[in-house]
C-alpha cells in the first residue's frame, strides 16, 4: 500500500496548475520557449546577444523593462480600456495597443510571450499569431472558408499578438488588405487590445492597409536596444 504521506500534496497542485498553465499558453500559440520565462530573470538591462549594452542603448533596455513590467502590472485597466498612464516629457498618454520595434533577436517575441502569459494568468482569452502563419492562411481568397474559425479567434479575443510582422507579397491582394484592415477595425471598436512585433529600424513602416497604417501611426512604439560593443554572448533574448 502506498502511502500519502509519500507525496507533498502542495507540490503536486503546484506541478497540475503548471501542466494546465503550459496547455493554455500552447493553445493560444505562446511559443514554448517563452513557457515560465519572467521580466526579471530572463531581461538583461546590461547585455544583448550581440553585445554589452551602453550608452542609450542601455538606458533604453532599462526604459523597456521599466514599461513592460508598467504594462504587465496594468493589463486589467489596460483590459478595460483605460489604459497604462505614462508620463512623457511634453505630455502623458494612455497606453493600450503596443509595437515594439526591434532587429533580430533584440527580445520581441519573449517580451510579447511574458504579456501573453500574464493575460492568460488573469484570465483573458489570448491569440498569439506568427504574421507568417497568418499570410500563409489569407494570403488566398480560397482559404477564407477553413479558415474561418482561427480569424474569429483573432477577432474576438481580449489580447492579438501579431509576431514578426513584415512586408510579403501583400500589397496586390486586395482580399488580404481588405481582410485585414477589417480585424484591425473591429478590434479598434470593440476596445480589444492589439499587441505587435515589427522591425523597421532600418526600413519604414511596411504598408498593410489603410487601418493598418493609421493604427501604426497612433500606436505607442516602443523601440527595443541594440547593442553598441560585440562580446560574448551573455544573454538569453530571442
Amino acid at each position: 500500500m502506498i502511502s500519502t504521506h509519500m507525496f507533498n500534496q502542495p507540490e503536486l497542485i503546484e506541478l497540475d496548475l503548471k501542466k494546465k498553465l503550459a496547455n493554455l499558453y500552447s493553445s493560444a500559440g505562446i511559443p514554448v520557449n517563452y513557457h515560465f520565462k519572467t521580466l526579471e530573470t530572463d531581461w538583461s538591462r546590461s547585455y544583448s546577444p550581440s553585445g554589452t549594452l551602453t550608452g542609450t542603448a542601455k538606458k533604453r533596455s532599462e526604459d523597456i523593462f521599466n514599461f513592460i513590467k508598467g504594462y504587465i502590472t496594468a493589463l486589467d485597466s489596460i483590459a478595460a480600456g483605460d489604459g497604462l498612464k505614462v508620463k512623457f516629457k511634453t505630455s502623458i498618454k494612455m497606453i493600450t495597443d503596443i509595437i515594439l520595434d526591434g532587429s533580430k533577436s533584440s527580445g520581441k517575441t519573449m517580451l510579447m510571450s511574458l504579456i501573453a502569459q500574464e493575460s492568460i494568468n488573469r484570465g483573458y482569452s489570448v491569440k498569439y499569431v506568427e504574421w507568417a502563419e497568418y499570410c500563409d492562411r489569407f494570403i488566398s481568397f480560397d482559404s477564407r472558408g477553413i479558415n474561418e474559425d482561427f480569424f474569429s479567434d483573432c477577432l474576438n479575443c481580449d489580447f492579438l499578438f501579431f509576431d514578426n510582422l513584415y512586408q510579403y507579397d501583400i500589397s496586390n491582394n486586395k482580399f488580404f488588405v481588405v481582410q485585414l484592415d477589417r480585424l484591425i477595425s473591429s478590434r479598434i471598436n470593440k476596445g480589444k487590445v492589439t499587441i505587435c512585433s515589427i522591425d523597421t529600424i532600418n526600413n519604414q513602416n511596411p504598408a498593410f492597409g489603410f487601418i493598418w497604417n493609421k493604427f501604426s501611426r497612433e500606436t505607442f512604439t516602443f523601440k527595443l536596444p541594440e547593442a553598441n560593443l560585440k562580446i560574448e554572448n551573455k544573454s538569453k533574448r530571442s
